[in-house]
């Protein structure tokens, strides 16, 4: 911003006055009394007969009270090109009027449109012969040429030595993402500069010329066909407003969601205190499969903050590794997180969340059990689960999507072999650990991972593991085991998906709160996770369910791209 002027003083201003300033003024002409003038010489007659020339007066002779340099008007007129000696002689108002009409006339000129080309054709075309047909000229068709671009890749990791049936070792990032800082900066308006990313083909977001399952076009046609109705989208928009009147100020959210701008209105609130980052993602996940981001849609606000949040609470460690760990959530909030970031950035290409999110699915890689490929609640942790697994394995598959963003193939690997190891009745049906019995919200999970990981639609024992969820039916109260269930019968549909999503979607539109601060949100008291996750938990769970219809593109529709894991 511009400074003031500088301020001079009354002695640089009396210094820099003119000596003849500081004089005594002359007098003013006419305020003394002039001597008496002088009688005029005589005028010598012209040898033509006309008078001679006045001669101005002798500038010596002249009183030093008179002014100088006396010019007469016939001087200047004698001197003048003929033109102005007529200009002279016109009365002033004419001369004036006269300039205005040219100075009109130029201007009347400059900004005459130019007549239309079609009529300049006319006239070209009018002949009085007669008419000759012209040649149709056939239109040339170009083809369009396909130009590769070559756009610089963040390279996340280098080469490990890590065996799927033996040991898993650490996997390092390269040093072109470790200048990346916590706090980054998120664009107001987010410059794709990187080729746009099949993200979310398969889950729902970014594809072809704009967004596609999640955006708002192709969200309506998507519900029409695979179930939704108005009232279920009207649950999921009354459940996102929930969540924007319950967000932190500092950006993030809580499973106890009466501490923040709640204010103790809503009942029912979490246990789990020190898992923010998990809460934050809970919120941010129906955002973003709603189409929600932090560059467009109504609560872009909401969604940048809560991103700032999750980038905020990362811990950056040696070999660029993002843990986004903490007390109470521990593995699972770290997954959570990742598969927000992942998701934000394969919805918009933001370049400021390519490293964040890069940096968490490095340490998502490298807390895997070095032993049976799966992951459990502290990072290297013996004896995965298959809970924590479902969460993990979906943030790599975000990751898989989203342009720019690399995981190492061999940790997919040996997520397979985890799911062989807890695996029953042929991979039909899944245990919670190796050696457990099975159980519906595990299977519901190893199913899902099956499904991403390669098994075909006709896989016999993924149809037997499907009509063992159909018999068990959406279990009205347990959202944990709905989430995934339900998006294993979305994916194979048919009537067995018909009968689950009408008794899933009306049970859920009947359930949600539509009175007071409690509007638009869920809670179930005989849900096994909702004393520690709370109202905010079930909200979460229940508007993901919701969105199943947009959220994931299907499986096993038409695969015009390879979007299956690297294996």
């Amino acid at each position: 911003m511009g400074g003031k002027p500088p301020v001079l003083s009354a002695d640089n201003l009396t210094s820099c006055a003119p000596e003849a300033a500081l004089r005594t003024p002359r007098p003013v002409p006419g305020s003394q009394t002039p001597p008496p003038a002088a009688p005029a010489p005589p005028r010598p007659p012209s040898s033509n007969g006309e008078s001679a020339k006045r001669t101005p007066p002798d500038i010596a002779n002249t009183s030093a009270d008179e002014p100088s340099g006396v010019v007469f008007a016939e001087d200047l007129s004698a001197g003048a090109p003929a033109p102005f000696r007529i200009l002279q002689a016109l009365p002033s108002w004419f001369v004036s009027a006269l300039l205005h009409m040219l100075m009109i006339l130029v201007m009347a000129l400059l900004y005459l449109p130019m007549p239309p080309i079609d009529s300049f054709q006319e006239v070209l075309l009018a002949t009085d012969g007669p008419t000759e047909e012209l040649e149709e000229i056939a239109e040339e068709v170009i083809e369009p040429v396909e130009i590769e671009t070559t756009t610089h890749e963040v390279v996340p990791t280098e080469s490990a030595t890590m065996e799927v049936s033996e040991e898993f070792t650490t996997i390092s990032t390269d040093d072109q993402a470790a200048a990346a800082a916590v706090a980054v900066e998120l664009s107001d308006i987010s410059e794709a500069t990187a080729p746009r990313s099949d993200l979310l083909r398969v889950v729902g977001a970014y594809a072809g010329t704009g967004l596609e399952g999640r955006g708002e076009a192709s969200r309506a046609r998507m519900v029409r066909e695979a179930g939704g109705t108005a009232e279920s989208e009207a649950a999921v928009s009354r459940s996102l407003k929930w969540f924007s009147k319950h967000q932190y100020h500092d950006g993030g959210w809580s499973f106890n969601h009466q501490k923040g701008p709640c204010q103790s209105r809503c009942k029912h609130p979490g246990s789990y205190n020190d898992a923010r980052t998990a809460a934050t993602a809970m919120a941010l996940l129906p955002y973003l499969g709603a189409g929600q981001t932090h560059t467009e849609g109504e609560y872009k606000e909401q969604v940048r903050r809560g991103l700032y949040f999750l980038i905020g609470s990362m811990q950056i460690k040696e070999k660029n590794l993002g843990d986004l760990t903490e007390p109470n959530g521990k593995m699972y909030s770290h997954a959570l997180a990742t598969i927000a970031l992942s998701e934000a950035y394969g919805m918009t290409l933001d370049n400021d969340l390519i490293q964040p999110a890069q940096f968490a699915v490095n340490y998502l890689v490298w807390a895997q059990n070095k032993s049976d490929g799966g992951w459990r609640y502290a990072p290297n942790e013996p004896l995965g689960d298959t809970s924590v697994v479902g969460w993990a394995l979906m943030a790599l598959k975000s990751a898989h999507m989203a342009y720019h963003l690399q995981i190492d193939t061999r940790s997919v690997q040996g997520a397979i072999l985890f799911l062989d190891t807890v695996q029953l009745e042929g991979g039909s049906k899944y245990s919670y650990v190796a050696s457990g019995g099975p159980g519906p919200a595990t299977t519901a999970i190893g199913l899902l991972c099956r499904m991403y990981t390669g098994w075909e639609q006709d896989h016999p024992a993924l149809q037997s593991g499907v009509d063992y969820l159909a018999e068990i039916g959406p279990l009205q109260n347990d959202f944990y085991y709905k989430y995934y269930a339900t998006q294993v019968m979305r994916h194979t549909g048919g009537a067995r998906w018909t009968t689950w999503n009408e008794s899933m979607r009306e049970h859920l539109i009947s359930t949600q709160s539509t009175e007071g601060h409690e509007e638009g949100s869920w809670y179930a008291e005989t849900d096994g996770h909702s004393p520690v996750g709370g109202r905010h938990y079930c909200t979460s769970m229940a508007t993901m369910i919701l969105e199943v219809y947009y959220r994931h593109m299907p499986v096993y529709g038409a695969r015009v791209l390879e979007e299956e894991f690297p294996l």
